[in-house]
């Protein structure tokens, strides 16, 4: 965490730049504005935006860089729903809702209790 962060929110992390995910997530805008009436529709993010949000890196966004992720800073990770928002404001709500539990173990992972994820007793 700490790492600097530009004027797009984005935050480069060792080998990942999440500057590039912030890229993609622009590059989608479009097909989540067209898709938003849908998402309204079905009452739940459409299929076709998760596969996208999925390719841009943004679930990765907050998860830890031992795990393959950007283990970005928090208000990248805003930047990033705002964003979203921006085109289609039921997306932006269902991912902010739905991601906000992973901002909650964030202080037991940096007291160590990540050594004991995944470990069988």
């Amino acid at each position: 965490m700490n790492q600097p962060i530009e004027e797009d929110g984005s935050v480069e992390v060792g080998n990942h730049d999440s500057h590039e995910v912030m890229q993609r997530l622009d590059a989608l805008l479009p097909a989540l504005r067209e898709r938003a009436q849908e998402t309204e529709d079905l009452r739940r993010i459409p299929d076709e935006s998760i596969k996208g949000l999925q390719e841009t890196g943004f679930f990765r966004l907050l998860q830890p860089k031992q795990w393959g992720g950007y283990e970005a800073d928090p208000v990248l990770f805003y930047s990033a729903v705002k964003k979203i928002a921006s085109a289609c404001g039921s997306t932006g709500w269902g991912l902010l809702d739905h991601r906000r539990t992973q901002l909650a173990p964030r202080p037991l992972l940096s007291a160590g209790a990540g050594r004991r994820v995944g470990q069988r007793h």
